[in-house]
């Protein structure tokens, strides 16, 4: 299964915003998988301008690798016209997902 067959139900054109939480946005592969569910917002019909992504900061030799990864998407997506706002929090520890519905919020 793919991210499109997971979630299609849920993207349509009137998600504006998606708020992702996961502790878990480090590494290589995590970094790659969070830029895949990105690439699929912006393939679908539904018009995203804004992903909040509330994940926690590397607390090991990763640190770099992770700010300077999510720089780099946060850029590609910034050239769709899509802002990624990043906040760290080292009390987050749940995964979810919620989108925006015409300024009405629902959990995935």
């Amino acid at each position: 299964f793919g991210y499109e067959s997971l979630f299609k139900e849920y993207l349509n054109g009137t998600v504006t915003e998606v708020w992702i939480e996961d502790p878990y946005i480090r590494h290589t592969h995590q970094l790659y998988n969070f830029l895949r569910f990105c690439e699929m917002l912006i393939k679908n019909p539904c018009k995203v301008k804004t992903i909040h992504l509330l994940t926690s900061l590397d607390e090991g030799c990763g640190r770099v690798q992770q700010s300077s990864g999510l720089e780099e998407i946060k850029q590609s997506l910034r050239n769709h016209g899509v802002l990624l706002e990043i906040e760290y929090s080292s009390s987050v520890h749940d995964r979810e997902i919620r989108c925006v519905y015409n300024n009405t919020l629902i959990f995935m």
